[in-house]
């Protein structure tokens, strides 16, 4: 359900790793480490990223286990960059 989400506006061939808690040999929920951990074990890299939308499971529980976070926050009228490489990054 949520890679359909991401497959219908473009994004998802921008994802190397995908992972879901309904996936065979998962079986964990956010924000469970095991979730992380088996993304981790999917490639070898230096930055792992998490893309959410609930901070408390998605974000929170990405930083725990050492992933850099975006939150995609529905309920935000306006866009927000906590600084300015962040915006040139996005734009």
């Amino acid at each position: 359900m949520q890679f359909g989400k991401v497959e219908e506006i473009g994004l998802l061939d921008h994802f190397d790793i995908r992972v879901a808690s309904h996936e065979p040999g998962v079986r964990a929920t956010k924000p469970d480490g095991d979730i992380y951990e088996a993304a981790k074990a999917r490639a070898d890299a230096e930055t792992y990223v998490m893309v959410g939308d609930d901070r408390e499971p998605d974000i929170d529980g990405a930083r725990e286990y050492g992933f850099e976070t975006v939150h995609v926050d529905t309920s935000a009228e306006d866009l927000r960059a906590p600084d300015f490489r962040t915006l040139a990054t996005l734009l």
